[in-house]
């Protein structure tokens, strides 16, 4: 069992390299809190080997298996800007921004939004029962949620600024806390039928106030009315032949396209395709061009020596290739 929970622990730190740290973290508090139940002398031995066997293999896979994806990333000239050299600001953000109220004001609204609903009042009180519970081993764990919940925004900021789903890391982190809250208000009441009204009462208004948010609304539309796809996507079924390669300008990182309409595709963020094309090899199947914006030049990203023409259908042109 225990030789499960070490490889478990170290396949976990793949999960997402960013979450790393929340996991390293959860470790050392949890070998701090058998160090406060044991006492120093009976526990450090167990506490240091266990660390080290979860946390230096899980360190270790981490490292290689990011040295193997910048080696993949720096060998495609359309991922290159996408090595971990070149991301330190997008990464870990730069100090102007960390001075930025704004940016702390951003990451806060969507905890609250998106995990803790409006408010934060369970988040809250969970911080406070952490923070002020009676034996020092609840305080210890409480307050190792609570640094969990922090330490990965505060280390990869930008990511948490200009993203929401890296919340992922962090989701665990502060449902614990609102869990403590609601523990904590019911734990108030002196018997046990009091107990269970006021657990009621605030599992209650907890769902209610999530269910009347914005988000919430939208998330409770959304199980009876499914998302309209982009005309896009109607286009391209339409008129394009199954399993037919495109060719995509001007739609940024939005995969939806191909994923929508069964089609491969290289999708071209940049100002011209000539450094992909250069390493590409055959690019007669690409039959096909897509552009999300109107103003959009299809020439600068045609493999050499094709041309495009317009297929009679907005924004959707035809490739055709020398030979």
């Amino acid at each position: 069992m225990a030789r499960r929970g070490a490889v478990s622990g170290w396949l976990a730190f793949l999960v997402k390299v960013t979450t790393t740290p929340a996991f390293v973290l959860l470790l050392g508090v949890s070998g701090l809190a058998v160090i406060v139940q044991r006492g120093l002398r009976q526990s450090w031995r167990r506490v240091v080997v266990g660390g080290a066997v979860a946390v230096v293999p899980g360190l270790a896979m981490v490292a290689a298996w990011t040295r193997y994806a910048d080696h993949v990333k720096a060998g495609n000239p359309l991922t290159v800007f996408l090595v971990s050299s070149e991301l330190g600001d997008w990464n870990f953000g730069t100090v102007g921004q960390r001075l930025d109220i704004t940016s702390y004001a951003t990451i806060w609204a969507r905890i609250t939004d998106e995990i803790a609903g409006p408010y934060a009042l369970t988040l809250f009180a969970g911080l406070a029962f952490a923070a002020l519970g009676p034996a020092l081993v609840d305080r210890v764990r409480g307050l190792g949620w609570a640094g969990a919940m922090v330490v990965a925004p505060f280390l990869f900021f930008n990511l948490y600024v200009h993203h929401s789903y890296y919340l992922c890391a962090i989701v665990p982190a502060v449902v614990m806390l609102a869990a403590l809250g609601i523990d904590g208000l019911v734990g108030l009441a002196r018997d046990r039928s009091r107990r269970v009204v006021l657990a009621g009462a605030v599992l209650l208004f907890v769902l209610v106030n999530s269910a009347i948010s914005p988000l919430g609304r939208n998330d409770i539309k959304e199980w009876h009315e499914d998302a309209r796809a982009p005309g896009a996507v109607h286009v391209i079924s339409t008129y394009t032949e199954p399993g037919a390669k495109l060719i995509l300008i001007g739609c940024d990182w939005d995969p939806v396209l191909p994923y929508l309409t069964h089609r491969d595709a290289v999708m071209f963020r940049g100002k011209d395709g000539r450094a992909y094309w250069d390493q590409a090899g055959d690019a007669t199947e690409y039959g096909w061009l897509y552009a999300c914006k109107d103003d959009a030049d299809p020439k600068p990203y045609l493999p050499p020596g094709a041309t495009a023409t317009p297929s009679g259908q907005k924004a959707l042109w035809r490739v055709s290739h020398a030979g």
